[in-house]
Protein backbone atom coordinates (compact mmCIF):
# COMPACT_ATOMS: atom_id res chain seq x y z
CA UNK A 1 0.00 0.00 0.00
CA UNK A 2 1.38 3.20 -1.51
CA UNK A 3 0.87 5.53 1.35
CA UNK A 4 3.34 7.96 0.51
CA UNK A 5 3.22 7.95 -2.94
CA UNK A 6 -0.77 8.78 -2.37
CA UNK A 7 0.13 11.67 -0.02
CA UNK A 8 2.72 12.96 -2.38
CA UNK A 9 0.25 13.01 -5.11
CA UNK A 10 -1.99 15.31 -3.60
CA UNK A 11 -1.32 19.02 -3.64
CA UNK A 12 0.33 19.73 -0.29
CA UNK A 13 -0.58 16.36 0.73
CA UNK A 14 1.93 15.35 3.74
CA UNK A 15 -0.18 18.17 5.52
CA UNK A 16 -3.87 18.22 3.44
CA UNK A 17 -4.16 13.67 3.60
CA UNK A 18 -3.67 13.58 7.60
CA UNK A 19 -5.88 16.81 8.00
CA UNK A 20 -8.25 15.04 6.05
CA UNK A 21 -8.21 11.87 7.92
CA UNK A 22 -8.84 13.64 11.53
CA UNK A 23 -11.58 15.90 10.15
CA UNK A 24 -13.75 13.03 9.21
CA UNK A 25 -12.94 11.01 12.73
CA UNK A 26 -13.49 14.93 14.46
CA UNK A 27 -17.10 14.96 12.54
CA UNK A 28 -18.48 11.36 12.79
CA UNK A 29 -16.18 10.14 16.28
CA UNK A 30 -15.20 13.10 18.04
CA UNK A 31 -14.70 11.24 21.62
CA UNK A 32 -12.23 9.14 19.84
CA UNK A 33 -9.41 12.44 19.91
CA UNK A 34 -10.36 13.18 23.26
CA UNK A 35 -9.34 9.94 25.31
CA UNK A 36 -6.24 11.96 26.97
CA UNK A 37 -2.74 11.53 27.26
CA UNK A 38 -0.42 10.95 24.12
CA UNK A 39 -3.38 9.89 21.71
CA UNK A 40 -5.22 13.46 22.37
CA UNK A 41 -1.60 15.48 22.59
CA UNK A 42 -0.05 13.99 19.40
CA UNK A 43 -3.35 14.10 17.53
CA UNK A 44 -5.30 16.82 18.56
CA UNK A 45 -3.64 19.07 21.48
CA UNK A 46 -0.12 18.87 20.26
CA UNK A 47 -0.69 22.48 17.79
CA UNK A 48 1.59 24.58 19.63
CA UNK A 49 4.01 22.12 20.11
CA UNK A 50 4.36 21.01 16.29
CA UNK A 51 4.47 24.37 15.50
CA UNK A 52 6.91 25.38 18.43
CA UNK A 53 9.41 22.60 17.25
CA UNK A 54 8.66 23.42 13.13
CA UNK A 55 9.91 27.21 14.47
CA UNK A 56 13.15 25.87 15.66
CA UNK A 57 13.81 23.20 12.98
CA UNK A 58 12.82 26.22 10.18
CA UNK A 59 15.34 28.67 12.12
CA UNK A 60 17.71 25.90 11.93
CA UNK A 61 18.18 26.41 8.31
CA UNK A 62 18.31 29.92 8.61
CA UNK A 63 21.80 31.82 7.46
CA UNK A 64 22.66 34.57 9.08
CA UNK A 65 23.48 35.94 5.25
CA UNK A 66 19.83 34.82 4.65
CA UNK A 67 18.53 37.68 6.71
CA UNK A 68 18.36 40.60 4.56
CA UNK A 69 16.60 38.53 1.96
CA UNK A 70 14.03 36.99 4.15
CA UNK A 71 13.09 40.32 5.66
CA UNK A 72 12.68 41.89 2.06
CA UNK A 73 11.05 38.65 0.42
CA UNK A 74 9.03 37.45 3.88
CA UNK A 75 8.34 41.00 5.33
CA UNK A 76 7.09 42.59 2.20
CA UNK A 77 4.00 39.89 1.90
CA UNK A 78 3.36 39.71 5.50
CA UNK A 79 2.55 43.45 5.58
CA UNK A 80 0.91 43.25 2.36
CA UNK A 81 -1.22 40.38 3.83
CA UNK A 82 -1.51 42.82 7.02
CA UNK A 83 -2.52 45.33 4.93
CA UNK A 84 -5.49 43.08 3.63
CA UNK A 85 -6.66 42.70 6.46
CA UNK A 86 -6.32 46.18 8.96
CA UNK A 87 -7.96 47.95 5.96
CA UNK A 88 -10.28 45.61 4.93
CA UNK A 89 -11.06 45.13 8.56
CA UNK A 90 -11.64 49.08 8.79
CA UNK A 91 -14.12 49.33 5.84
CA UNK A 92 -15.95 46.69 6.73
CA UNK A 93 -17.20 47.71 10.12
CA UNK A 94 -17.30 51.18 9.52
CA UNK A 95 -19.87 50.64 6.32
CA UNK A 96 -21.81 47.06 7.51
CA UNK A 97 -23.76 46.73 10.81
CA UNK A 98 -22.90 43.31 12.46
CA UNK A 99 -25.35 41.14 10.58
CA UNK A 100 -22.87 41.99 7.38
CA UNK A 101 -24.48 41.62 4.08
CA UNK A 102 -25.51 39.03 1.67
CA UNK A 103 -25.98 36.14 4.93
CA UNK A 104 -22.06 36.78 5.55
CA UNK A 105 -21.62 38.85 9.12
CA UNK A 106 -19.03 41.08 9.61
CA UNK A 107 -17.44 38.89 12.19
CA UNK A 108 -17.12 36.19 9.56
CA UNK A 109 -15.68 39.13 6.78
CA UNK A 110 -12.67 40.26 8.88
CA UNK A 111 -11.83 36.79 10.01
CA UNK A 112 -11.79 35.93 6.35
CA UNK A 113 -9.66 38.91 5.73
CA UNK A 114 -6.96 38.22 8.61
CA UNK A 115 -6.86 34.34 7.76
CA UNK A 116 -3.56 32.90 7.04
CA UNK A 117 -2.20 28.70 7.23
CA UNK A 118 1.76 28.78 7.74
CA UNK A 119 1.06 24.76 7.60
CA UNK A 120 0.01 25.19 4.18
CA UNK A 121 2.58 28.31 3.25
CA UNK A 122 5.20 25.50 4.14
CA UNK A 123 4.14 22.82 2.61
CA UNK A 124 4.01 24.51 -0.71
CA UNK A 125 7.36 26.07 0.31
CA UNK A 126 9.06 23.10 0.93
CA UNK A 127 8.40 21.63 -2.38
CA UNK A 128 8.64 24.83 -4.94
CA UNK A 129 10.02 27.53 -2.22
CA UNK A 130 13.95 27.90 -1.11
CA UNK A 131 15.18 28.47 2.50
CA UNK A 132 14.42 31.99 2.44
CA UNK A 133 10.92 31.36 1.57
CA UNK A 134 10.73 28.56 4.53
CA UNK A 135 12.37 31.14 7.11
CA UNK A 136 9.77 32.97 5.93
CA UNK A 137 7.46 30.31 8.16
CA UNK A 138 8.45 32.23 11.80
CA UNK A 139 6.78 35.77 11.28
CA UNK A 140 4.03 34.09 9.05
CA UNK A 141 2.63 32.14 12.68
CA UNK A 142 2.40 36.11 14.19
CA UNK A 143 0.02 36.96 12.16
CA UNK A 144 -1.59 33.77 11.96
CA UNK A 145 -3.04 33.86 15.64
CA UNK A 146 -6.71 34.53 16.37
CA UNK A 147 -5.57 37.81 18.41
CA UNK A 148 -5.02 39.15 15.61
CA UNK A 149 -8.23 38.87 13.90
CA UNK A 150 -9.83 39.85 17.52
CA UNK A 151 -7.40 43.01 17.63
CA UNK A 152 -8.39 44.33 14.37
CA UNK A 153 -12.73 43.71 15.59
CA UNK A 154 -11.50 46.30 18.02
CA UNK A 155 -11.11 44.29 21.33
CA UNK A 156 -8.81 46.59 22.70
CA UNK A 157 -6.57 45.69 25.54
CA UNK A 158 -7.52 42.43 25.98
CA UNK A 159 -6.51 41.22 22.03
CA UNK A 160 -3.55 43.89 21.72
CA UNK A 161 -0.63 42.58 20.03
CA UNK A 162 1.50 42.31 22.58
CA UNK A 163 5.34 41.46 22.97
CA UNK A 164 4.83 38.22 24.57
CA UNK A 165 3.07 36.99 21.65
CA UNK A 166 6.41 37.95 19.41
CA UNK A 167 8.53 36.62 21.93
CA UNK A 168 6.48 33.37 21.93
CA UNK A 169 7.58 32.45 18.10
CA UNK A 170 10.80 34.41 18.17
CA UNK A 171 12.45 32.27 21.10
CA UNK A 172 12.34 28.82 19.26
CA UNK A 173 13.16 30.02 16.19
CA UNK A 174 16.23 32.01 17.48
CA UNK A 175 16.64 29.12 19.25
CA UNK A 176 17.43 26.92 15.70
CA UNK A 177 19.46 29.94 14.18
CA UNK A 178 21.62 29.31 16.72
CA UNK A 179 22.51 26.10 17.06
CA UNK A 180 22.06 26.19 13.18
CA UNK A 181 24.65 28.96 12.70
CA UNK A 182 26.84 27.72 14.85
CA UNK A 183 27.72 24.36 13.66
CA UNK A 184 26.58 23.59 9.82
CA UNK A 185 26.26 19.78 11.06
CA UNK A 186 23.42 20.65 13.14
CA UNK A 187 21.75 22.50 9.83
CA UNK A 188 22.27 19.76 8.40
CA UNK A 189 21.22 16.70 10.76
CA UNK A 190 18.02 18.95 11.36
CA UNK A 191 17.07 19.57 7.37
CA UNK A 192 14.68 16.75 6.77
CA UNK A 193 12.87 17.67 10.09
CA UNK A 194 9.69 19.98 8.45
CA UNK A 195 9.18 17.05 6.30
CA UNK A 196 8.13 15.14 9.19
CA UNK A 197 6.51 16.92 10.97
CA UNK A 198 4.04 18.29 8.59
CA UNK A 199 1.49 15.51 8.33
CA UNK A 200 1.55 15.63 12.79
CA UNK A 201 0.81 19.34 12.03
CA UNK A 202 -1.80 18.18 9.70
CA UNK A 203 -3.48 15.94 11.97
CA UNK A 204 -4.14 18.85 14.68
CA UNK A 205 -5.52 20.87 11.97
CA UNK A 206 -8.04 18.19 11.16
CA UNK A 207 -8.94 17.38 14.46
CA UNK A 208 -10.77 21.02 14.77
CA UNK A 209 -12.53 20.66 11.50
CA UNK A 210 -16.22 19.38 11.82
CA UNK A 211 -17.36 18.66 7.91
CA UNK A 212 -20.71 18.95 9.05
CA UNK A 213 -20.35 22.73 9.19
CA UNK A 214 -19.53 22.99 5.48
CA UNK A 215 -22.83 21.65 4.83
CA UNK A 216 -24.46 23.96 7.58
CA UNK A 217 -22.32 26.68 5.38
CA UNK A 218 -24.14 26.38 2.12
CA UNK A 219 -23.89 29.38 -0.48
CA UNK A 220 -23.02 31.66 2.42
CA UNK A 221 -19.96 29.84 3.09
CA UNK A 222 -18.71 29.51 -0.52
CA UNK A 223 -19.78 33.25 -1.02
CA UNK A 224 -17.54 34.18 1.70
CA UNK A 225 -14.77 32.18 0.40
CA UNK A 226 -14.79 33.82 -2.94
CA UNK A 227 -14.58 37.09 -0.92
CA UNK A 228 -11.37 35.88 0.34
CA UNK A 229 -9.56 34.39 -2.71
CA UNK A 230 -10.61 37.44 -4.55
CA UNK A 231 -9.34 39.86 -1.29
CA UNK A 232 -6.03 38.29 -1.09
CA UNK A 233 -4.62 36.28 -4.45
CA UNK A 234 -4.36 38.88 -6.99
CA UNK A 235 -3.24 41.68 -4.63
CA UNK A 236 -1.02 39.40 -3.03
CA UNK A 237 0.24 38.06 -6.60
CA UNK A 238 0.98 41.29 -7.68
CA UNK A 239 3.07 41.55 -4.69
CA UNK A 240 5.02 38.87 -5.03
CA UNK A 241 5.85 39.12 -9.23
CA UNK A 242 5.99 42.92 -9.60
CA UNK A 243 7.74 44.22 -6.26
CA UNK A 244 9.89 40.89 -5.20
CA UNK A 245 10.23 39.30 -8.82
CA UNK A 246 9.00 35.92 -7.68
CA UNK A 247 6.60 33.11 -9.25
CA UNK A 248 4.24 33.60 -6.98
CA UNK A 249 4.16 30.72 -4.82
CA UNK A 250 4.18 32.43 -1.73
CA UNK A 251 1.76 35.10 -2.26
CA UNK A 252 -0.62 31.49 -2.53
CA UNK A 253 0.51 29.83 0.43
CA UNK A 254 0.12 32.77 2.35
CA UNK A 255 -3.97 33.01 0.86
CA UNK A 256 -4.82 29.87 2.61
CA UNK A 257 -7.24 30.22 6.19
CA UNK A 258 -5.95 27.63 9.03
CA UNK A 259 -8.40 25.50 10.95
CA UNK A 260 -7.40 27.44 14.20
CA UNK A 261 -9.35 30.80 12.37
CA UNK A 262 -12.59 28.90 13.00
CA UNK A 263 -12.66 29.48 16.48
CA UNK A 264 -12.21 33.90 16.35
CA UNK A 265 -16.48 34.30 16.35
CA UNK A 266 -17.06 32.55 19.10
CA UNK A 267 -14.10 33.85 21.07
CA UNK A 268 -15.04 37.32 19.68
CA UNK A 269 -19.10 37.06 19.96
CA UNK A 270 -18.14 35.97 23.63
CA UNK A 271 -17.25 39.22 24.77
CA UNK A 272 -19.26 41.51 22.34
CA UNK A 273 -22.79 39.89 22.66
CA UNK A 274 -23.75 42.07 19.54
CA UNK A 275 -22.30 39.50 17.65
CA UNK A 276 -23.18 36.33 19.32
CA UNK A 277 -26.08 35.59 16.90
CA UNK A 278 -24.26 35.42 13.82
CA UNK A 279 -21.06 33.37 15.67
CA UNK A 280 -22.14 29.97 15.06
CA UNK A 281 -22.77 30.29 11.23
CA UNK A 282 -19.62 32.52 10.80
CA UNK A 283 -17.38 29.57 12.32
CA UNK A 284 -19.05 27.01 9.25
CA UNK A 285 -18.57 29.93 6.69
CA UNK A 286 -14.98 30.07 7.75
CA UNK A 287 -14.66 26.18 8.10
CA UNK A 288 -15.56 26.39 4.21
CA UNK A 289 -12.92 28.75 3.72
CA UNK A 290 -10.38 26.83 5.72
CA UNK A 291 -11.40 23.49 3.30
CA UNK A 292 -11.32 25.13 -0.10
CA UNK A 293 -8.24 27.25 0.49
CA UNK A 294 -6.09 24.10 1.37
CA UNK A 295 -6.82 22.02 -1.28
CA UNK A 296 -6.75 25.31 -4.18
CA UNK A 297 -3.85 26.70 -3.13
CA UNK A 298 -1.30 24.18 -3.57
CA UNK A 299 -3.00 23.55 -7.14
CA UNK A 300 -2.97 26.59 -8.12
CA UNK A 301 1.14 26.98 -6.70
CA UNK A 302 1.83 23.76 -8.98
CA UNK A 303 0.13 25.97 -11.99
CA UNK A 304 2.31 29.43 -11.27
CA UNK A 305 5.45 26.88 -10.49
CA UNK A 306 5.04 25.51 -13.85
CA UNK A 307 4.31 28.90 -15.75
CA UNK A 308 7.66 30.35 -14.11
CA UNK A 309 9.78 26.98 -15.35
CA UNK A 310 11.01 28.34 -18.74
CA UNK A 311 11.84 31.72 -17.34
CA UNK A 312 12.27 32.19 -13.58
CA UNK A 313 12.27 35.34 -12.01
CA UNK A 314 15.46 37.02 -10.37
CA UNK A 315 15.82 36.25 -6.78
CA UNK A 316 14.94 38.42 -4.19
Amino acid sequence: MKILRFMQSVPAGTLNVPMAVTAIINTLWPQSLQIGGATTALFANGTMTLIGVMLFLTGSQFMVSQVAATVRRGLVLICAKLAIGLGGAALVLHILPPSGIWGVSTIALVTALTATNPGIYLAICNKHGDAVDRAAFGPLNLISVPAIAILFMGLGDGGSFSAVTLLQVAVPFAAGMLVGNLDPDVSAFLRPGTVVILPFLGFCFGSVIDLRLLVAAGGTGLLLTLFYILANVPFLLLVDRLVLRRPGHAALGISSAAGISITVPSIYAATHPAFAPYAEVAAAQVAMIVVVTSILMPILADRVKDQGATKEPAAV
